[in-house]
């Protein structure tokens, strides 16, 4: 799966980037970001704190099951990046 960074425009796998904290105007999430630093996905719900995403990423958090992620957390579990 490639997908093209939204700045540059170089292609990038999303199977290859790292699943991190991330923030929005909404809370934080756990998901990934572009090379850019732009936001690409996100895979849990929002939380409060960012202590609350840290603490869920080091433990089973829920991925919300969105369609538009099905791909990249397949190609994430295959690599071993995802359980």
């Amino acid at each position: 799966m490639k997908c093209k960074d939204t700045y540059s425009g170089e292609e990038f796998d999303p199977t290859e980037r790292p699943v991190q904290v991330c923030k929005s105007f909404a809370g934080y999430y756990i998901g990934q970001l572009e090379p850019c630093g732009a936001p690409y996905c996100r895979l849990s719900d929002y939380y409060k704190t960012s202590e609350e995403a840290e603490e869920a990423l080091a433990t089973d958090w829920p991925d919300r099951g969105a369609d538009e992620n099905k791909e990249i957390v397949e190609g994430l579990i295959k690599k071993g990046k995802l359980k």
